[in-house]
Formats: structure tokens, C-alpha cells, sequence
């Protein structure tokens, strides 16, 4: 009897036992909340809904969103977990800090992994000051150190800096990317800074900045120390000149043996103000520790500049390549104060001639030092280029004449343009035709009732090398007729190419070499 009574009642137990675990109210995920600073009393009755982006997200869940409201929001915000952040208009949302008490923190802390912020100004006032570690006495307008973040479409803007007496003082970069970060991509934005702009720590991995309108006075733009793996493309760097007696201004500052680094397709103003007490510099390759490895300088526009690419002493250059930049306006062009060679080939230089150097006593552009391989330049400024979806040469054959001036070229091939990757071409577009050592610029005509055939032949009297050529893009066929030409050490393989706009075909072939022609043939 008293086992069935203590049966009974270890039931009961354990009936009410269950009744209890289940009757606890499990909290429903929060996955977006929203904020505006100067909505309407009731609004905010919503549980998700806030007068501060901070209250947002501390109640939004990861890996939320909080949606934010045009409006100014003066606060020092945190973000300690994965979220989404983003503002209704970059131009009408604003974020900012560091108008009040000496010292202020920044507007945006990132601490946390995979965090999105689109939308906003994100603007530090004159009181903003690090007072932490390693960061004490720095200014920053925003500080990442959280791997993955994604920042875009933003105005980020770093006022000029006061101390606690309201002097002037300056120092500190609109981002501080901390040692060790991976993972950080920057995109479609516009940085004002009053000093400089984007500063990656050592050993920082994978960052990319692309699409961003830069202005500064300061040291630099961007520095990378110690980074493995950066891309930086399709910016604009304007340096808008400074008074310090102390320091240099650079576009891009690459130190500390950073690797796997790609500079490509940015336009870098140099300032026209003569207030350098020392130097501006659009890239700088710096010695300081170890000196850049792996660097690549690709098809930059880079003008106005007292050096348009600084390489310093003791950098290892061997891993550095500086091609298809169109670099000019600088009183050196590239300056390489280390003892080994740097590969600076296939560069515009300002003239036809290439770049002005004792080992190239006709050259008319832009200088450069020694120590610089610089041969063979580019005829034309550099253009970003589309590949033709196909270009071959059937026939090739070349003339050689006793005369000077006087070889005779046909080449004849076919073409087809990517109208996938490319936005096809238009008679307007000049057509450059190379074969070999010789380049050539020429404004072809239309021919036929609908165009379908493009014509050049050189007017009366006219100079140049090319007499005729056509294309028919009936059928991708091209014919290109040279006389007037000078092909003195022509060498094997040849190349030649067409391109007609930022549409390119190219292809180097080997030519049978006889005593007084060079032929080819298509199998």
C-alpha cells in the first residue's frame, strides 16, 4: 500500500514538475527593430521601435536588422553583435559624436564578426580622442575589429581636431582597422578627412576598398602595415595639400612586408598647391621594417605628384610590377632610391618618346631614376581595356626595304567583340593598331548603307605608318595595309593587336624570317 501511495505521488511530483517546465515563456527572436530620433510619442509603444540606433541594437538579435530613419543621431554607438545596420539616405541620416566633452570616442565601434552599415554620414567632431590602450591619444571617426565587415555607401567625414585648451591639433584617420582583423570590404562611399583616411594595422588579411572618392591633407589616404592580401581599386585619391614641415602626403602607403596587394584602375590627383615643405607622393613603397612583397600597380591614372610612385631604399623589389599605368605631371614619374631593378614596363609616360632618362636620350615625358625598367612604354595613354571574344591572324607578312622609313606591313585576321563583358564600339572611338614596335592612332569612316564596313586611308601628304584598313563586321574580317614604316629590330615573336575603344584583340605570332621578308601564315 505505501509503494502505491509514494507511486502515486512521485506522479503527481512529476506532473507538476513538466507543467512547470513548459508553462516558462520562451522570448520570440528579434530579427529587425527600427529608430527615428523624432517620431511621434506613441510610436515608440512598439517594443521594437527606438529614439536611439544604441537601444536598437541591443535589443535586435544577430543576426538582425536595424532599420534607422533620416534624422541626426548624436551618440557614440557600439556594435557587439553580427547585424545589419542601415540608414534610410546617406545624405539625410546622420551619425556623429565629438562636439561636446574633451575626450570623446568615436561615432562607430564595430567589435563584433560579420557586421554590415550602409546608408549614413558618419561624422567625429573636433573632441574626438582614443583614450585606451595602444589607441590613447589617436582620433578615429570609426573603428573596426570585428572580422567580415562590410561598410558601403556611406559619407565619412573627419573634422578637424581641437585638445582640451581649443588648439589645433591633428592626428589619427577616419578608420582604424585593428592587428590581426580578416575580412574587411569598404565600397561605394566618399571619406572627408582632415587628416588621414584609412589606417590597416599588422597582420590584418583580406581587405578590400573599392569605388571610393578620398579627400586629404595628411600623410595618407591608405596605409597597409604588415597586411596580407588587399585590393584597392576603381578609387579617386585627391590630395589637397598641407602646410607640415614634417611629414610627406601619400595617396597609398604599402609597409612592413605587406603581400598579395593590387592597385588598380585609381585616378590620384596631386595637389597644385605649393605648400609641400616636404614631398606628395601618389603610391609609396616604404622601407620601414621589411618593405612590401608582392605588390602589383595596374592600370592607375596617376598625375600632379612630386613623386607619382616613391619606391625607398632597401624595399625588395623583385615581388613589385608597375604596368599599364598612365603616370605623368610629376617631376619623377616613379623614383626607385633602392639598388635593384623595379619592373615599371608598359607605362604611359606623358610622350610617345617615353619617359626622360640618360639611357633614353629622345625621351620627352615624364622623368625617371635609375634602377628603373621602364622599356617598352606605352605609345598612348593607358585605357582599361575589354577583351575581344576573339582575334586571330591569318596572314602576316613584312617588307624589309633599303630605305629608311620605307617597310611595308599587311596583316589580315578576324575579330569579335564581347558584347557580353563590353558595351560594343562606335565610329567615334579611335582604333590604336600595333604591330610590333609600331603603334598607331586612327579615326576610321563608315562605309555602306548601314555602316557594316569601317574604312581609313591615309589623306594625301598625310604622315603615319598605316595606309589602309578596313573591318568588316559582317564578317569580323580586318586588313591592314602599312607602308612608311621602320622596323629595324623587329624581333620573334611578333606581336599585334587592335583596339577600338576599350575593346582590345591581340595575338603574338612567329613569323618565318627570310633575307628580306618575315612571313606568316594561319595553320
Amino acid at each position: 500500500m505505501k509503494k502505491k501511495i509514494f507511486s502515486v505521488l512521485l506522479a503527481l511530483v512529476l506532473v507538476c514538475s513538466f507543467s512547470l517546465v513548459t508553462a516558462v515563456p520562451v522570448a520570440a527572436q528579434v530579427d529587425e527593430v527600427w529608430v527615428d530620433d523624432d517620431a511621434e510619442v506613441g510610436w515608440y509603444e512598439d517594443a521594437t521601435h527606438f529614439e536611439t540606433i544604441q537601444a536598437a541594437i541591443a535589443a535586435v538579435d544577430p543576426p538582425g536588422t536595424v532599420n534607422v530613419a533620416a534624422g541626426t543621431y548624436e551618440e557614440a554607438v557600439t556594435i557587439d553583435k553580427s547585424l545589419t545596420l542601415e540608414g534610410e539616405d546617406r545624405e539625410t541620416t546622420e551619425l556623429k559624436f565629438g562636439y561636446g566633452a574633451y575626450p570623446s570616442l568615436p561615432p562607430l565601434i564595430i567589435s563584433a564578426d560579420e557586421v554590415t552599415v550602409s546608408g549614413f554620414t558618419i561624422r567625429s567632431g573636433p573632441r574626438i580622442e582614443a583614450a585606451f590602450g595602444v589607441l590613447s591619444g589617436w582620433a578615429f571617426t570609426i573603428i573596426v575589429d570585428g572580422d567580415s565587415a562590410l561598410l558601403t555607401d556611406l559619407h565619412v567625414i573627419k573634422d578637424a581636431l581641437l585638445d582640451a585648451s581649443n588648439r589645433p591639433r591633428i592626428g589619427g584617420s577616419a578608420f582604424w582597422l585593428a592587428p590581426g582583423l580578416e575580412g574587411f570590404t569598404f565600397t561605394d562611399s566618399i571619406v572627408e578627412s582632415e587628416w588621414n583616411g584609412i589606417s590597416a594595422e599588422a597582420e590584418s588579411k583580406d581587405i578590400t576598398v573599392r569605388n571610393v572618392d578620398f579627400t586629404y591633407p595628411g600623410e595618407w589616404a591608405i596605409i597597409l602595415k604588415m597586411v596580407t592580401g588587399a585590393t584597392i581599386e576603381e578609387n579617386t585619391f585627391t590630395c589637397t595639400g598641407h602646410s607640415m614641415a614634417n611629414t610627406d602626403s601619400q595617396g597609398i602607403v604599402i609597409s612592413r612586408g605587406s603581400t598579395a596587394i593590387e592597385i588598380r584602375k585609381n585616378q590620384f590627383i596631386g595637389s597644385s598647391q605649393p605648400v609641400f615643405a616636404r614631398s606628395h607622393i601618389g603610391i609609396l613603397l616604404q622601407a620601414w621594417k621589411i618593405g612590401p612583397v608582392g605588390v602589383s600597380i595596374l592600370g592607375n591614372d596617376i598625375s600632379d605628384f612630386d613623386r607619382g610612385i616613391k619606391v625607398e631604399a632597401e624595399v625588395e623589389t623583385s615581388g613589385i610590377h608597375i604596368n599599364y599605368n598612365s603616370i605623368t605631371g610629376d617631376t619623377y614619374s616613379v623614383e626607385n632610391l633602392a639598388l635593384t631593378t623595379v619592373d615599371a614596363t608598359n607605362n604611359w609616360w606623358g610622350h610617345a618618346s617615353g619617359p626622360a632618362h640618360d639611357s633614353n636620350p629622345l625621351g620627352t615625358g615624364d622623368a625617371v631614376s635609375d634602377n628603373v625598367l621602364f622599356d617598352p612604354w606605352l605609345k598612348a595613354p593607358y585605357r582599361p581595356t575589354t577583351p575581344m571574344s576573339s582575334f586571330t591572324i591569318d596572314h602576316a607578312k613584312v617588307d624589309f626595304k633599303k630605305k629608311a622609313d620605307d617597310d611595308k606591313v599587311r596583316v589580315q585576321g578576324k575579330l569579335e567583340l564581347d558584347l557580353v563583358n563590353g558595351n560594343g564600339v562606335d565610329i567615334s572611338e579611335d582604333v590604336i593598331v600595333t604591330v610590333g614596335p609600331l603603334s598607331e592612332t586612327i579615326t576610321m569612316e563608315q562605309k555602306g548603307k548601314k555602316g557594316e564596313k569601317w574604312q581609313y586611308k591615309r589623306p594625301k601628304d598625310g604622315e603615319g605608318d598605316i595606309k589602309h584598313m578596313t573591318i568588316n563586321w559582317k564578317n569580323g574580317k580586318f586588313d591592314i595595309r602599312m607602308d612608311k614604316a621602320e622596323l629595324t629590330g623587329i624581333t620573334n615573336p611578333v606581336t599585334i593587336s587592335i583596339q577600338i575603344g576599350d575593346d582590345v584583340g591581340e595575338e603574338s605570332i612567329t613569323m618565318r624570317e627570310k633575307k628580306h621578308h618575315w612571313d606568316y601564315k594561319a595553320k
